[in-house]
């Protein structure tokens, strides 16, 4: 686009509008993928929020779906027990008319994919979804227990 914009926050809401349209005028979903800021690294969870969408609440705003990725292992590496290794959340952050969820699956560091989606579990003490995640994927020959 030619135009001229004040701010960063400015450009951001003007691709932001524009990617709603055209997902109406096509009748299709539109993916588009943006920074969190670095609120989410100083926090004590770090597990990114939709008001760290960095330079725009218009994405918030316009966007029907937001997932967000969290890999608690990125954080702590070294305190990552072997058996959460590759452990991953995909946060429904935002779904119009539908509640938000957590999903955990397992992530293959060779290949980079994801496998042995569910939900997730309650809370840290309860393996059983994990379990499933590792499970799941290990059959499938995507997750490797190293």
């Amino acid at each position: 686009t030619t135009e001229k914009f004040r701010s960063t926050q400015e450009k951001v809401a003007y691709v932001s509008i524009r990617l709603k349209e055209m997902a109406r005028r096509m009748k299709c979903p539109v993916i588009a993928l943006a920074q969190i800021n670095r609120q989410a690294e100083f926090g004590k969870d770090r597990k990114p929020e939709l008001s760290q969408l960095r330079d725009s609440g218009s994405i918030e705003q316009d966007a029907d779906s937001v997932a967000m990725i969290y890999r608690d292992e990125y954080y702590k590496r070294e305190q990552t027990p072997d058996d959460e290794v590759g452990l991953t959340e995909l946060i429904i952050a935002k779904q119009r008319q539908r509640d938000r969820a957590t999903l955990e699956c397992v992530w293959n560091r060779e290949t980079g994919a994801w496998d042995g989606w569910g939900i997730k579990r309650k809370n840290k003490s309860d393996p059983a979804l994990s379990e499933y995640a590792r499970t799941y994927a290990a059959q499938k020959g995507t997750y490797n227990e190293q």
